[in-house]
């Protein structure tokens, strides 16, 4: 169990624009942490897609984002993305030689107290990179103080710089200088025991990109981050898309193909799949559910449990077959009858983990 293990754990909570800002995962943490230790909020990426309540960043108009997650990046050579499944540089890609010039860039990093007190009481800050062509001098700043100046290693997929932190100061800052950005697969605010959770949002995406990571590098990563649960939360982007059943269950063979990528690079880790919400579509002037997605919640529902993984169905937990009205109705759901609220993703961050530590504590009492 959990309180024997005086390591730190990760669960890392994949899925597409529904997590953003971190809703859903928020709710998790905080419980997790409540109950099995662990602070801080985990991984983030330094061009977020959407500010997060918990951090925010400011990052210099040189940064820039490069993902695999709708579709890989033209400008990558290489398909080193990473856990996040994409990083930030504050140059692009150039060739440099002796004569290059030396260029030179900042981030900053807040905590805010919307995360609660174990989000805040991190300990330490890990800076995950590489693939830079030449060495990258870094300073870290912990609140105004100095605490780290050192080079980062040039080439590599999977780097760590780990920083101490801790005295009080909730503002931290980077300052790089060198002939080319490395690649920043994102930064780490965590302890060094309990549970980190991490929100790793992609608006657009499908599910279907874990094919384009570099499996060696993403196995270091999970390795690494000691990834005991997957949290896969998909399907609302290929929703509008599917015409007919056979759309439904290629979808659903996909997702099969991915599964079994993660549970390849990451057997010792359970994996849970999120199913799609309703979504509704209008039909004269009513708003009705979209006519494959009953299909395609089963369709996935059979590739995940044949995959002996888990599965959570949101669609059904909203109650089915054009429940989307009511959430809208209540103010759990915005007028796009596609995203929940931040209301509407805290209630149903409450049902997934009330359903969460049932069958970890039914697990438990079996075990004995």
């Amino acid at each position: 169990s959990l309180n024997d293990n005086p390591a730190s754990i990760r669960v890392l909570h994949y899925g597409d624009s529904q997590i953003e800002g971190d809703r859903i995962t928020d709710y998790l943490r905080l419980k997790l942490q409540g109950q099995f230790g662990g602070h801080g909020p985990g991984l983030i990426s330094f061009t977020p897609i959407s500010p997060s309540l918990i951090t925010r960043i400011n990052a210099g108009p040189e940064w820039d984002r490069y993902t695999v997650f709708t579709m890989k990046d033209k400008r990558v050579k290489h398909s080193n993305y990473g856990v996040l499944a994409g990083f930030s540089r504050y140059s692009n890609y150039r060739k440099t030689n002796d004569s290059s010039t030396i260029i030179t860039s900042s981030i900053q990093i807040t905590t805010t107290k919307l995360g609660g007190s174990n989000a805040m009481q991190y300990k330490k800050i890990k800076l995950f990179y590489g693939g830079a062509q030449s060495k990258t001098w870094a300073e870290f700043f912990d609140g105004p103080a100095l605490i780290g100046a050192d080079s980062l290693e040039a080439a590599g997929y999977f780097r760590v710089k780990e920083y101490s932190v801790g005295r009080g100061s909730n503002t931290h800052s980077f300052k790089f200088s060198g002939k080319d950005s490395p690649d920043f697969y994102g930064v780490s605010l965590e302890s060094e025991t309990g549970v980190m959770v991490d929100n790793i949002a992609m608006r657009g995406s499908s599910g279907t990109f874990f094919h384009q990571i570099n499996a060696p590098q993403l196995k270091q990563f999970y390795d690494y981050l000691n990834v005991k649960l997957i949290i896969l939360q998909f399907g609302g982007n290929a929703t509008p898309s599917i015409k007919d059943s056979i759309m439904a269950a290629n979808y659903a063979s996909y997702l099969r193909g991915q599964i079994s990528i993660v549970k390849k690079i990451a057997p010792n880790a359970s994996i849970l799949f999120i199913g799609p919400s309703d979504m509704s579509i209008k039909l004269g002037t009513e708003y009705v559910t979209y006519p494959y997605l009953e299909q395609m919640r089963d369709e996935i529902k059979k590739v995940v449990l044949n995959s002996d993984c888990a599965f959570f169905d949101m669609y059904d937990c909203m109650g089915g077959k054009n429940s989307m009205e009511s959430w809208v109705a209540q103010k759990l759901a915005a007028s796009d009858y596609i995203h929940f609220s931040p209301q509407g993703a805290r209630k149903m961050a409450t049902l997934l983990y009330a359903s969460l530590i049932k069958e970890y504590n039914r697990y438990l009492k079996n075990k004995h």
